[in-house]
């Protein structure tokens, strides 16, 4: 038989326990005793992850266990001050995501991601109750739509600050809806007579109606091109929705755009918006946006090339967790931006490019959760600027501009 040998000595791990206690010192517990004891803590920081606009601060908010454990604060850029609960963080005034870091004790350690975002609030006039920004063109010129407080909607063309403003009113008056801008400042729109393509000139600007003839049901015109190609999607008599290209202002037949996903034959009323596909804008390539809604009531956003379908949906869209998708604009790189919600209906901007899925979220837009709705993006042009609108909480909507983030 063979005899093991016993082994004598401390195993490796025996002698890290001891350094450990000799480091941490000896004796009870409590806070007396061993002067510069450093307890083993935890540390997190709330927010862990935020976005700001450029110049602003943001608060975070430190939370060490065990408590009253002394933290330290570092930044490779930026700068900070703390009042032992808080970090009030000033990240510089340039567009990138930066880091704060905070330890405490013996293996504590958390990180804090600080996104900074370059963002231009559109001004309104004072008296307005909100405004909304529908889509900005190359040449920095946008579309919005105001409240004013007598609940009138009005619209206007303006520069990308909210100055400048030209009125968009078409014969006949009533609430005015704009929905597309071209690089020739050519706006879409909608009044209570009807679709109408705005064209400016000298003086008074030209208006022209709009409408898909010798199709029953009711057509919504939803973008334009620089090419003069209009599109939108049509109801038809059987509560079916049908996407369309068209090109020109005249009578001239739709190109028919149907998402091949869209059962019809199993949809139901339901749905808040019936089933079909919806386009929603187009760039000057060719290629459209937009969504299309099966039975299952959920929003599947989808680009078009004439070839094939390509799906613009949430990442963590999954077999019993949907996510809605609503595409609001295209750019001639393709690149598409809308807003995203799920079960709890707060609304998240996005920028979609290829596979790359980028949420952008106002500063301050106020959640669901609290009162608010989200962040909605509606345009975006060739020099990757984005336009939108989010909610503040008070029953208002605000429009801005950003930077690609």
């Amino acid at each position: 038989m063979r005899h093991l040998k016993k082994k004598t000595g401390f195993t490796a791990a025996a002698i890290l326990l001891l350094l450990l206690l000799a480091a941490c010192g000896s004796g009870g517990g409590g806070s007396g005793g061993g002067g510069g004891r450093q307890p083993i803590a935890t540390v997190h920081i709330t927010p862990d992850t935020a976005t700001v606009k450029a110049g602003y601060p943001v608060t975070l908010t430190v939370t060490v266990n065990p408590q009253n454990t002394e933290f330290t604060v570092s930044a490779a850029r930026g700068s900070f001050v703390t009042d032992g609960r808080h970090v009030i963080y000033t990240p510089p005034a340039v567009r990138g995501t930066y880091e704060l870091v905070v330890t405490a004790g013996m293996m504590g350690r958390a990180t804090a991601q600080i996104t900074v975002v370059e963002i231009t609030d559109v001004n309104i006039p004072e008296d307005a109750v909100s405004n909304k920004v529908y889509g900005i063109n190359d040449n920095g010129r946008i579309i919005m739509e105001i409240i004013d407080p007598q609940g009138r909607r009005e619209a206007f063309l303006a520069d990308r600050n909210g100055g400048n403003r030209t009125p968009i009113s078409p014969p006949g008056g009533g609430d005015v809806y704009v929905f597309g801008i071209n690089n020739s400042n050519n706006v879409l729109g909608r009044s209570d007579n009807g679709y109408f393509l705005m064209r400016p000139r000298t003086g008074t600007p030209e208006y022209v109606w709009l409408e898909l003839t010798g199709y029953p049901g009711t057509t919504d015109f939803t973008g334009l091109d620089d090419n003069g190609r209009l599109v939108g999607y049509h109801t038809s008599t059987d509560g079916y929705v049908y996407g369309f290209i068209k090109e020109g202002t005249g009578n001239e037949p739709p190109e028919w755009i149907i998402h091949p996903d869209v059962n019809y034959a199993g949809c139901n009323d339901i749905n808040i918006q019936p089933c079909g596909t919806y386009v929603t804008a187009i760039n000057n390539t060719g290629q459209v946006a937009g969504y299309y809604i099966n039975a299952d009531g959920v929003q599947y956003g989808f680009v078009f090339d004439g070839n094939g379908f390509t799906p613009v949906n949430h990442p963590d869209t999954r077999p019993g967790n949907p996510i809605n998708v609503h595409v609001g604009g295209i750019n001639d790189s393709g690149k598409v931006v809308g807003a995203s919600w799920g079960a709890d209906f707060h609304a998240r901007g996005f920028m979609a490019d290829g596979g790359d899925f980028t949420f952008v979220e106002h500063p301050d837009a106020v959640k669901a959760t609290e009162g608010g709705s989200g962040t909605f993006l509606t345009g975006i042009n060739n020099s990757d600027q984005l336009a939108g609108w989010f909610d503040d909480g008070g029953a208002r909507a605000r429009g801005f501009l950003m930077a690609n983030p």
